[in-house]
C-alpha cells in the first residue's frame, strides 16, 4: 500500500542538542532539508576519502531563521569538525539571509576556522541601499566580510568551472552561465531593490484540479537574479544529487546537454531538488526529460509565495515517458497547504502512483541518508 503522507504531529525550536544528536556516523553521506519557512537550507555531510567527516552548507534561508537553524547547526559542526565550504547559491533573501546571521553571530569567535571556503557571485561594484526581497545590500555586508577574511571567490562560479572534487565527493555546477552571472552583476549597480512583493492566496493554484493543470503550457522565469543562482550535480560513490536553488531550468537542460546527457540517454538521479521551491516557471519538461529520478525534494512550506505550485508536481507526474515507478514528493516542511495540494483530486494518489513525504512529528527538517555504514539502512 501506497503511503500518501508522513506526518508531523507538533513543531520544536531547533536547537543545540537536536543538531549534536544529528552528527551521527551511521552513513557516508546525508543530506538534511532544513525548514527555514520557505526557503533553501541545505546541509550535506559525508565521509571523505581521507577518511574524515566534511560538511557542505548551501544557502541558510531568512535571516530571521539563523538563530533556530543554520546558527545551532554551524556550533554543532564545528565542536568536532569545520565547514568546508559554503555555497551561496545568490542573493534572494530566502537564500542569503542566514549567511548574514553567521557574520554576526557573537557566538562562533573564530569564523575563519569555522567555514574554510565559499562559493559565491558577487559584483565588485558598490551599490547604493536599498529595500526589498532581493538582498543587494545583504550581498554587499556579506562580500565586505569575505573580503575582509580573505575568503572571497577569486574565480566566477558558473558552467565554465570544472568539476571539482572534495574529498572524493564531485561537484559540477550547472547554472548560472557565464552570461546570466554578468546580467546580474550589471544589476547590481542599478536600483536592484525594487520591492518585490510574493503573490496572495487567492493566486495559487493549490485548489485547481489535476487534469486542469496536466496539459499548461510552459513559460520560463525571466527573473535574471533567479538566473543567477548556483545549481549543482553532486556525485559521490554512485549517489548523484540534483541541487538546483532557483536556477533557470534551460540553462540546467544546457548543461546536461553538454554533459552527454539527453531524452533518450537521461541522467540517473538519486534525487532532484525542484528549482525555486518548485515554482512552475523553473521547472520545465525538457529539463525532466534529462532526468531519471523517482524522487523529489520541494523546499516550498505552500504558504510563502504560494510554491510550490501544484503546475510543477503535476507537470512531473504527468510527464510523458516517466518512471514506472512511485514518485516521491519530500518535503522539509508541513503545513495545510502542502497537505490540502491534491485535496480536490479524489484517488489521484493510486492512479498517479506517488506519494507526498513530511517530516516526522517533531522535526523541522528533512534528512536524506545514503550508504550506510552498518548494516541497517534507515534510508
Amino acid at each position: 500500500m501506497v503511503v500518501h503522507f508522513k506526518a508531523k504531529e507538533e513543531v520544536k525550536q531547533f536547537n543545540l542538542i537536536i543538531f549534536s544528536g544529528m552528527l551521527k556516523d551511521t552513513h557516508e553521506l546525508n543530506f538534511t532539508f532544513l525548514d527555514v519557512g520557505g526557503g533553501d537550507a541545505i546541509w550535506t555531510r559525508f565521509l571523505g576519502n581521507d577518511k574524515n567527516w566534511h560538511n557542505i552548507l548551501i544557502d541558510g534561508g531568512y535571516a530571521k531563521t539563523y538563530r533556530d537553524g543554520f546558527g545551532p547547526l554551524i556550533r554543532s559542526i564545528t565542536a568536532k569538525e569545520r565547514v568546508d565550504l559554503w555555497v551561496i547559491s545568490h542573493i534572494d533573501l530566502d537564500h542569503i539571509g542566514a549567511v548574514l546571521g553567521f557574520t554576526e553571530d557573537k557566538a562562533i569567535k573564530d569564523k575563519p576556522a569555522a567555514v574554510a571556503k565559499f562559493w559565491f557571485n558577487h559584483s565588485p561594484l558598490l551599490v547604493a541601499q536599498g529595500t526589498g526581497k532581493l538582498g543587494v545590500v545583504q550581498g554587499v555586508k556579506v562580500r565586505t566580510y569575505l573580503e575582509q577574511h580573505g575568503l572571497l571567490s577569486k574565480e566566477g562560479i558558473t558552467t565554465k568551472l570544472e568539476p571539482s572534487d572534495f574529498w572524493g565527493l564531485r561537484i559540477k555546477v550547472l547554472s548560472p552561465s557565464p552570461e546570466k552571472a554578468r546580467v546580474a552583476d550589471e544589476l547590481w549597480k542599478e536600483e536592484e531593490h525594487r520591492t518585490k512583493t510574493g503573490r496572495r492566496a487567492d493566486q495559487a493554484d493549490h485548489k485547481q484540479k489535476f487534469e486542469d493543470l496536466a496539459n499548461k503550457d510552459f513559460s520560463e522565469d525571466s527573473n535574471p537574479w533567479n538566473g543567477s543562482s548556483i545549481a549543482l550535480l553532486l556525485e559521490f560513490n554512485g549517489v548523484r544529487a540534483l541541487l538546483l536553488a532557483d536556477s533557470h531550468p534551460s540553462t540546467v537542460a544546457e548543461s546536461l546537454c553538454r554533459l552527454g546527457f539527453s531524452a533518450e540517454k537521461p541522467l540517473d538521479a538519486t534525487f532532484v531538488q525542484l528549482s525555486h521551491h518548485g515554482s512552475k516557471v523553473n521547472t520545465s519538461a525538457e529539463l525532466l526529460r534529462l532526468i531519471n529520478t523517482d524522487t523529489y525534494v520541494v523546499t516550498g512550506n505552500g504558504i510563502t509565495n504560494r510554491h510550490p505550485d501544484k503546475e510543477t508536481l503535476v507537470r512531473v507526474l504527468s510527464l510523458e515517458g516517466r518512471p514506472q515507478r512511485t514518485i516521491s514528493f519530500i518535503f522539509s516542511s508541513d503545513s495545510k497547504e502542502l497537505r490540502g495540494l491534491f485535496a480536490v483530486d479524489g484517488e489521484v494518489y493510486s492512479k498517479y502512483d506517488f506519494c507526498c513525504i513530511f517530516p516526522e512529528a517533531g522535526q523541522l527538517y528533512q534528512s536524506l541518508n545514503y550508504l550506510p555504514l552498518n548494516e541497517t539502512n534507515d534510508e
